[in-house]
């Protein structure tokens, strides 16, 4: 019997030399892991004394004595000669590595990592922890101090720390080195609130040794210190010790118990839906066992801490079985299969979605997320989804992910929902969704498009690129066009921002984007709304938070635009992206947005046919590019730039002809001093080259129609502007008097007021306010040139 304990004993874990690179320089581990390996096990990291090794340490420890039952690993890490560097980063540098090593290989949980040193391997671990505390999330010194300076000093946020040192140590005297105080200001960096004392303690009942159990519990963050100071005992490890420091370290993680029961509960519902299709997967037997561990686990059956702690163990070990189990096994996956539309149907509402990672779907798909989609929802795949027997132009009954294959759930998921849930029957909603994780707004931009893709230092950014022949533009735009076969296109959903962070000139790249969108597609701004989510907010630990300022700035360029908010939506560890339950709230947000929308024609701009130059608080508009603000009071028009370079003036969302005249004159009450530039414009894109007029220091500018050029010599089309601006350089203010169009040029001839109807005044011209010559006066203003040479405005 003893020999078949023995074997047991010997095949319940297995060992492995695995050497890697640091700094240049190779190093050597020797690892333990579990007979049956899974993913997301905790990892133990050991540090042995000075001139000792890993074969040393292990054989004294016995950590693997608990490895099979326990389901972590341990890796022993083996000194360069006799010492470890405790002055300096080279082993602090070995230690992380080992941790992305080990996770490579194993699939660690990193959120579970531990350190456990004896002696001069505790020092080690004192002397970096302050600098490794962001990976490592509990510490387990044995027989060990810092010299150089106190731990507590150096440590950025609170610590879970067990030391443990033996009264007759005669390498750090216990007294000598004050063990007790030493373990204590630990504690008090903690700001403990709980002390307990327990005499007499044993590790492991039966065990020959005992000791004192100090425990200062209830520190910031739930941080807890425990201190064993035991009898019969010398400088070196002790194997009853192991268990203390893994029954300490195990209750710790980066994520809360509740986030590690919530995780792992959800990894094995998206499991069995995921294989749920696979008749070879379901008639397995570890598929019933994870289904019943599923409903052993359920949230309302978990009653006490100690039942969530057994049911992340036991989640994840089934989760480990069942993911074994499938290996090499081809997924039978409902892509959402649905009848091709073959003929025109009005009520079938497209929406285009685009954006960076936010719109492509970062948060894993779970359960609920493959249910109960209505197959009034549809999307149109952009790309070939092979694994989803999904074909580039088709469309699918959407059920996630609607972006690419790999990707997760986007906002555009519950968006449709919400909109076929909240339209009438006879309402079909499909979306199409290109989005590249990363991206700036200017990969949209089909004159920098391919540049940027091929220029990616990053693989996996030029191969998401590639998917769309670099040009994800192009694919949306081609396949809108196909959709317009079968539906109205009713409006465009972004979510981008935070690849351009803070980028005061965002707003005019997303309206090239849009505005290119609209002319392709023979859309109308007026009826196409341009829905942009902001990025993940401050309070919920957003690190792009500041760009939702800029999105906010987004409506005076595109007045069809409206925002998104993202307040109160959680968002993931990494301050870039939304948790899965995020994205559901901001999908339904945008549907929210539209649903109030929808058969609503927006005002995109003023009637230009009655006066071409408003100076109204309503229609000048002061952020054409970047930002300014325009005030009147009395006769005073003000043009303030808040940013360099800001432009401010009138947009023509369908253009405006001034062919019928010959100058446009602008008068300014004074020179300005931040040396303006007025700036003409065929097309409606700021970015575009334009007609520049340098005023300087004048007071009045007259400018020839007829000869309008761009800096590159292409002429200008009078017949078609789209926006007449005044740029600053420089601060100050630009006072206007007056803007208007002239046959003659001469500015001693502007309309200083408009006079009432006087049929009496010799007329030898008439002309309306856009310049068009006409025989008879208009009803409304109309510029009257006497025969004297004189003008005035005059009020019919």
């Amino acid at each position: 019997m003893a020999g078949l304990v023995m074997a047991l004993t010997a095949s319940a874990y297995k060992k492995e030399s695995i050497d890697i690179q640091v700094n240049g320089q190779k190093r050597n581990m020797v690892v333990f892991t579990p007979n049956t390996t899974s993913s997301n096990m905790p990892l133990m990291i050991v540090t042995h004394g000075m001139n000792q090794s890993p074969e040393y340490q292990y054989d004294a420890d016995k950590f693997y004595n608990l490895i099979d039952t326990a389901k972590f690993v341990v890796t022993y890490l083996r000194s360069d000669g006799s010492t470890w560097d405790i002055g300096g980063t080279k082993d602090q540098n070995f230690v992380l590595k080992s941790i992305d090593e080990m996770h490579t290989r194993y699939g660690i949980d990193t959120n579970r990592v531990y350190w456990s040193g004896f002696s001069m391997g505790s020092m080690l671990m004192y002397h970096c922890m302050a600098n490794v505390q962001d990976k490592i999330t509990a510490f387990a010194p044995t027989s060990g101090v810092q010299f150089s300076e106190q731990p507590w000093n150096a440590c950025k946020k609170p610590v879970n720390l067990i030391h443990c040192h033996a009264y007759g140590d005669d390498v750090f005297n216990y007294n000598d080195y004050n063990i007790h105080s030493y373990v204590e200001n630990m504690a008090k960096m903690n700001k403990y609130t709980d002390y307990k004392k327990t005499s007499g303690y044993k590790t492991i009942p039966n065990i020959w040794y005992d000791g004192v159990k100090e425990v200062w519990s209830g520190g910031t963050d739930g941080s807890v210190v425990e201190l064993f100071s035991y009898n019969n005992g010398g400088h070196w490890p002790m194997d009853g010790n192991a268990r203390e420091i893994w029954n300490f370290c195990k209750r710790f993680s980066f994520k809360s118990l509740d986030e590690q029961y919530k995780e792992a509960y959800a990894k094995a519902e998206n499991l069995l839906s995921e294989w749920k299709d696979t008749p070879e997967v379901t008639a397995k037997s570890v598929y019933t066992m994870l289904k019943n561990a599923v409903e052993r686990y359920a949230e309302e059956k978990i009653t006490t801490e100690s039942l969530k702690s057994r049911a992340v163990t036991q989640l994840n070990t089934y989760i480990s079985y069942f993911e074994n189990s499938v290996k090499g096994i081809d997924k039978v996956v409902n892509g959402g299969e649905t009848e091709q539309p073959d003929t025109f149907d009005p009520n079938f509402y497209i929406f285009l979605c685009f954006g960076q990672s936010n719109m492509e779907g970062n948060a894993a798909i779970e359960a609920q997320d493959r249910e109960n989609v209505d197959p009034r929802f549809k999307m149109m795949a952009a790309v070939d989804m092979p694994n989803m027997n999904r074909k580039k132009g088709e469309w699918y009954t959407a059920y996630p992910p609607l972006c690419r294959q790999y990707t997760g759930l986007t906002p555009a998921d519950y968006f449709g929902r919400t909109m076929v849930a909240n339209l009438p029957d006879s309402i079909t909603v499909g979306v199409i969704n290109v989005a590249i994780g990363g991206c700036t707004i200017e990969q949209f931009d089909e004159d920098q498009t391919y540049t940027i893709a091929q220029n990616s230092k990053d693989q996996w950014y030029k191969d998401y690129c590639k998917e769309y022949d670099n040009n994800p533009f192009r694919r949306l735009v081609d396949m809108a066009k196909k959709a317009q076969q079968y539906g109205v296109i009713k409006g465009i959903l972004l979510h981008q921002g935070c690849s351009n962070n803070g980028q005061k000139d965002w707003p005019v790249k997303v309206k090239r984007v849009y505005i290119r969108l609209l002319n392709e597609l023979g859309l109308e701004e007026s009826e196409t709304p341009l829905l942009i989510g902001e990025t993940l907010s401050q309070a919920k630990g957003g690190v792009c938070w500041g760009h939702n300022e800029v999105i906010g700035k987004t409506k005076p360029v595109i007045p069809n635009s409206h925002v998104i908010t993202s307040q109160a939506v959680p968002g993931a560890s990494d301050g870039l992206h939304f948790t899965a339950a995020g994205y559901r709230t901001m999908g339904r947000r945008y549907a929210q947005k539209m649903l109030s929308l929808l058969d609503k024609t927006a005002v995109i701009d003023f009637d230009a046919s009655e006066e071409p130059f408003p100076l109204t608080v309503e229609d000048f508009n002061p952020c054409l590019y970047l930002w300014g603000t325009f005030k009147k009071s009395g006769s005073l028009n003000n043009f303030t730039s808040t940013d360099y370079g800001n432009c401010g003036g009138w947009r023509y969302s369908k253009g405006i002809d001034f062919s019928g005249a010959n100058y446009l004159v602008v008068k300014l009450r004074r020179a300005a001093t931040c040396n303006p530039v007025i700036r003409i414009y065929d097309t409606d894109d700021y970015l575009n080259p334009c007609y520049t007029y340098q005023m300087g220091n004048k007071k009045e500018a007259v400018i020839d129609l007829k000869a309008m050029q761009t800096d590159d010599g292409n002429p200008i089309d009078p017949s078609h502007i789209y926006l007449v601006g005044i740029q600053t350089a420089g601060s100050g203010a630009v006072y206007i008097d007056d803007v208007f169009l002239s046959m003659d040029g001469e500015v001693s001839t502007g309309i200083e007021q408009v006079e009432q109807d006087n049929r009496t005044l010799n007329a030898c011209e008439i002309y309306t306010l856009d310049g068009r010559r006409v025989s008879q006066p208009q009803p409304g203003i109309n510029i009257i040139r006497t025969a004297d040479g004189k003008a005035k405005k005059v009020m019919y």
